[in-house]
C-alpha cells in the first residue's frame, strides 16, 4: 500500500528526509507520484541548463507515458531494477509481435515509456536514474512519408477551394503551417497582435500559461505569396464578423482556437482528396527539407528559423530525394574536376 511519509531527524544540521513507498498500486497511488513528477518539471527536472520549468508538453508527455506504463504493467509500477527489466522485455516483445497478446508498439514508443519511467524514478527515487535506452534504426532521409516535395505542396495548396470563407482560411492555415514551418501547437496558439500583415514577421512566443518549446521564443519571416493568403482570411473575417473577440489567428467555425486534432483534421482533408497524407509536422519537415536542399539557405540560419537549441536537430528534419541529388550535380558540374 501506498505511503508517503515523512520522517525529522533531531538534528540541526540534517533537512528532513522525504521517503517514498517502492511501489504504485492503484490509481491514488499513481496521481499521487504523477504530483511528484509535475513538481520535478516545473523545477526544470535534471537539467544542466538553467530554465525554470520543462515545458508544458514535456510534462503532460510524461505524465501519459506514466500512465500508459502503469497500464501497460496491469497496474503496477515499481522503484526497481528488476522492474526496469521486465518492462523493457515486455515492451521488445509489443515492438516485435512475438506476443500475440500484448498490443503491437513502435520502437520510439518503447523508448518514450522508458524515458518517462525514467523521468518518474528521477523525480520519487533516486535523481540521478539512468535508464539504457535500445538504439533505433535511423531516420531514412530520402523516406517519402517523412515529407513532400515543393510539387506536392503546390497541388495541396491548388487543390482548396477558397469560394468560401472557411475555404479561404484553410489555405491561410496549409500556407503559414508550412512556410513558418511551425510546430502543431503552435499554429493553434498565433495571436493576432503576434503577426504583422504589412511585413509579414511573426512572432512565436509565450502567453496566458502557453509556453514555446523549451521555452525558446522566435521570430519567423513569412513571403510574400504566404502573407497573401493569411492577410486574405484576415480581411474575410473583419468582413463577416467572424469571432470579433477572439485573440488567435486562426480560429474554428465556431469561433474556438484551434486544437491539435481540429489543425490536423483540416489539413489531412485537403491533402487526401489528392491522395496525399500530411500534417503539420509533415509540412515543418517538408520546408526545412526545401530550405536546404533546393533554396540553398545556410544550415544556421535554418537552425535559428525553425526554432532548434542544436544544428543536429535541424539536420535530422533534412530530407532528400533523386531529383535534388540530380538538380545539385547539374548546378555544380561546370565547377567541378574537368
Amino acid at each position: 500500500m501506498y505511503e508517503q511519509f515523512r520522517r525529522k531527524v533531531d538534528a540541526p544540521a540534517l533537512e528532513p528526509i522525504v521517503k517514498r513507498a517502492n511501489t504504485i498500486e492503484n490509481d491514488a497511488d499513481l496521481q499521487a507520484d504523477l504530483a511528484g513528477l509535475e513538481e520535478y518539471c516545473r523545477r526544470g527536472g535534471n537539467r544542466k541548463k538553467k530554465r525554470t520549468a520543462l515545458a508544458p508538453g514535456t510534462r503532460k508527455t510524461w505524465m501519459a507515458n506514466v500512465r500508459s506504463v502503469y497500464r501497460f504493467m496491469g497496474g503496477y509500477i515499481e522503484y526497481s531494477d528488476e522492474y526496469v527489466r521486465n518492462l523493457d522485455a515486455v515492451l521488445e516483445d509489443a515492438v516485435t509481435g512475438e506476443n500475440h497478446a500484448i498490443k503491437r508498439i513502435t520502437q520510439n514508443t518503447r523508448i518514450a515509456y522508458l524515458t518517462a519511467l525514467q523521468e518518474l524514478y528521477r523525480a520519487n527515487w533516486k535523481s540521478d536514474y539512468f535508464i539504457v535506452k535500445p538504439e533505433t534504426a535511423g531516420v531514412d532521409m530520402t523516406d517519402p512519408s517523412k515529407f513532400h516535395t515543393m510539387e506536392e505542396i503546390k497541388a495541396i495548396m491548388d487543390h482548396v477551394k477558397t469560394d468560401t470563407v472557411f475555404g479561404i482560411r484553410d489555405l491561410a492555415i496549409i500556407s503559414y503551417a508550412y512556410y513558418s514551418a511551425s510546430r502543431n501547437n503552435e499554429i493553434g496558439h498565433v495571436r493576432l497582435n503576434d503577426y504583422n500583415p504589412e511585413t509579414g514577421v511573426v512572432q512565436i512566443k509565450p502567453h496566458d500559461g502557453w509556453t514555446t518549446k523549451s521555452n525558446n521564443p522566435r521570430v519567423v519571416n513569412l513571403p510574400p505569396q504566404c502573407c497573401k493568403h493569411v492577410n486574405r482570411w484576415l480581411e474575410v473575417r473583419r468582413e463577416h464578423g467572424i469571432a470579433p473577440d477572439a485573440c488567435e489567428l486562426f480560429v474554428t467555425a465556431n469561433a474556438s482556437p484551434f486544437d491539435s486534432f481540429s489543425l490536423n483534421s483540416v489539413i489531412k482533408k485537403h491533402s487526401a482528396h489528392i491522395g496525399l497524407d500530411t500534417y503539420p509536422h509533415k509540412l515543418r519537415h517538408s520546408r526545412c527539407s526545401h530550405l536546404l536542399n533546393i533554396l540553398n539557405w545556410p544550415p544556421t540560419v535554418v537552425q535559428l528559423f525553425m526554432g532548434h537549441a542544436r544544428i543536429e536537430t535541424t539536420m535530422r528534419y533534412c530530407h532528400s530525394t533523386g531529383k535534388e541529388q540530380r538538380m545539385w550535380m547539374q548546378r555544380t558540374s561546370k565547377d567541378d574536376i574537368q
